[in-house]
């Protein structure tokens, strides 16, 4: 590959002096608007060689093949991962969720749903709690969800056993 890379660069610099040679020396009027044009086309042909080359092996459309795999690949991994933070965050979520409840003596069960943004945040979030209703703890456990988690009151639900 460095090789090639190596070739290409010397056959660039090549072209390049012998334009810049041939332009020197070109008369002015016409015809030096004839060579400059030439010796462009032949600098364009240089730079586009390489690319010549690769259409003509026959690896060529592998590479593009390959390529997408990898991409695809990526996008796998991309979305597993996604998958495993999303995971990830909600119980950790909701086990700071029911820390708190235990902290206020009440026993419950918490769901947690995220959003889409990346990172991805808590969206709404599901308290069913054993017992009866608790007006004192509805509200902490509210403005807790509201300010620890970033919940807003409307996505906030409470279920109990009454």
């Amino acid at each position: 590959m460095l090789s090639a890379l190596n070739e290409y660069v010397r056959v660039l610099a090549a072209a390049a002096v012998i334009v810049s040679v041939v332009m020197a020396v070109a008369p002015k009027g016409a015809m030096r608007t004839v060579i400059g044009a030439v010796s462009g086309l032949v600098i364009i042909a240089c730079l586009l060689n390489p690319l010549l080359r690769l259409t003509k092996n026959s690896n060529f459309g592998n590479f593009f093949e390959i390529n997408q795999r990898e991409v695809q690949y990526d996008e796998i991994i991309i979305s597993e991962y996604s998958n495993m933070l999303k995971t990830l965050i909600a119980d950790k979520t909701s086990a700071y969720i029911l820390a708190k409840a235990q902290a206020l003596d009440v026993d419950c069960e918490v769901i947690v749903t995220l959003d889409d943004s990346s990172p991805p945040a808590p969206l709404t979030v599901i308290i069913y709690a054993n017992g009866p209703r608790d007006i004192p703890f509805q509200s902490e456990m509210s403005a807790f969800l509201a300010f620890e988690c970033g919940v807003a009151k409307e996505n906030q639900t409470f279920y109990w056993d009454d």
